[in-house]
């Protein structure tokens, strides 16, 4: 009988990403020190899912914000760019 963390690394992922909150992700990161090493190397992609699942399209909605060049109107070339 093969243990969890014994698990192939592509399998853990796969489980780790399965993860529909940040709960769930961090209780399953934290089973053994393997499973959260992994954890750590896929934290950002790991946590970016988990909240899409929990929040919705929230995050990628604020992800594309955050790259829109906010225009200040009281600056000489918001003018040039609004005509």
């Amino acid at each position: 009988m093969m243990l969890f963390y014994d698990l192939p690394l592509e399998l853990v992922i796969r489980i780790l990403s399965s993860a529909t909150t940040l709960s769930d992700l961090r209780a399953v990161a934290c089973t053994s020190r393997r499973v959260y090493s992994i954890f750590l190397g896929e934290k950002t992609a790991l946590i970016y899912q988990a909240l899409s699942h929990e929040l919705g399209p929230v995050p990628t909605d604020a992800l594309a914000l955050s790259n829109i060049q906010i225009l200040d109107a009281s600056s000489s070339s918001y003018h040039s760019q609004v005509r």
